[in-house]
């Protein structure tokens, strides 16, 4: 059962990069709460070192995704700023 858990979570890995964050939690809360019923320490280190990495990674796109919408902003009031200025004469 060990080596279908291990498996698992490493399906999760698989979410995680694909940036279905959710689906790779959901696969390794199923996957920890199996593991601390049965008493098996390794897997439920697998599974917490595999929620550290989701969130790890969740918080690095929500970052990006605010600093490209930053970008975009000012990108979009340079183009505004450029136009009302062109159409005043300056």
């Amino acid at each position: 059962m060990q080596s279908a858990m291990k498996c698992t979570i490493n399906e999760a890995y698989n979410y995680i990069y694909a940036g279905k964050i959710d689906i790779a939690k959901a696969f390794i809360q199923v996957t920890e709460r199996e593991a601390e019923t049965r008493g098996d320490d390794l897997i439920v280190g697998m599974c917490q070192s595999a929620t550290w990495f989701a969130t790890k990674v969740e918080e690095t796109a929500l970052k990006e995704m605010e600093l490209d919408d930053g970008r975009q902003a000012t990108k979009n009031n340079l183009i505004i700023s450029s136009t009302i200025e062109n159409e005043n004469g300056d």
